[in-house]
């Protein structure tokens, strides 16, 4: 009988045949949770026949191919959602361990997810300046996924958090202090950028950044430094990102050169 089934473009079974006459005969039968909690338990553990053992990469790519092109109606997929939402999630209120997360960027690795990561990031933010809703830029995250955020920053499980804590960087970023001191670094440079000289005016919007010479995380005594301070826009800011030290020299001769001519 399973040779006489129809199959579709691809090679798989079509919905609504069966392999058997007794699969036909259960067609439509709804079974009770409790019947459903008994199959489950007959398949569990070591009652399962598959216990211990492992597929065969021909299996896997089988498994693969057949999956290719299956549909789930709303009603289905609404019903995989709920069911690994919140408690039911099997990995609900646990982390990654660091050693589970260097496992998954060496596979990454292997399967050539980070070929070239400096084109990827280039990318995501061209992305982002191109199209203003790319990504969670301006959108409003639910409750649960900034409570959910917000523990893992601070380093705990969602059950041990007791409320949002603004970082210290933040609150730096924040002050009053550090806001003057992004106004001076503009007033000193003229608005431009220092680097392709690009400036507002004429009806054109230029982005500036006040970007810090040597970095702001590792040099916490030097962060209201007008010395260690450079307007550039968003674009040449955007080159300098994880290559700060490489700018270091260039950067600073280009601020003792402005202080020289300012003081002429």
């Amino acid at each position: 009988m399973q040779q006489n089934l129809p199959r579709n473009n691809q090679g798989q079974f079509m919905k609504g045949y069966h392999y058997s006459l007794i699969t036909e005969f259960k067609k439509g039968i709804k079974y009770s949770e409790e019947q459903r909690e008994n199959f489950r338990k007959m398949y569990t553990g070591i009652a399962n026949p598959f216990y211990g053992k492992k597929h065969t990469e021909e299996s896997k790519i089988n498994m693969r191919n057949s999956a290719i092109g299956r549909t789930f109606s709303a009603e289905t997929r609404e019903k995989l959602s709920i069911s690994k939402k919140g408690e039911n999630n099997p990995f609900f209120g646990m982390a990654h361990t660091k050693e589970s997360i260097e496992k998954r960027n060496r596979q990454r690795m292997e399967n050539g997810w980070f070929k070239n990561p400096e084109e990827h990031k280039k990318k995501i933010r061209e992305n982002a300046r191109i199209n203003p809703n790319f990504g969670t830029k301006g959108k409003k995250m639910p409750l649960e996924v900034n409570i959910k955020n917000s523990a893992r920053r601070q380093n705990i499980s969602i059950h041990e958090w007791k409320g949002f804590k603004e970082t210290l960087n933040s609150r730096i970023r924040k002050s009053l202090e550090f806001r003057q001191w992004r106004v001076n670094i503009f007033q000193r440079d003229n608005y431009t950028c220092q680097e392709c000289y690009a400036k507002s005016g004429n009806g054109h919007t230029v982005i500036l950044r006040a970007h810090h010479i040597k970095k702001f995380s590792k040099y916490p005594e030097l962060r209201f430094d007008i010395y260690n301070g450079i307007t550039l826009c968003t674009q040449c800011h955007d080159k300098t990102i994880g290559k700060e030290e490489q700018f270091e020299i260039q950067f600073s001769t280009k601020i003792k050169e402005i202080s020289i001519s300012n003081q002429i």
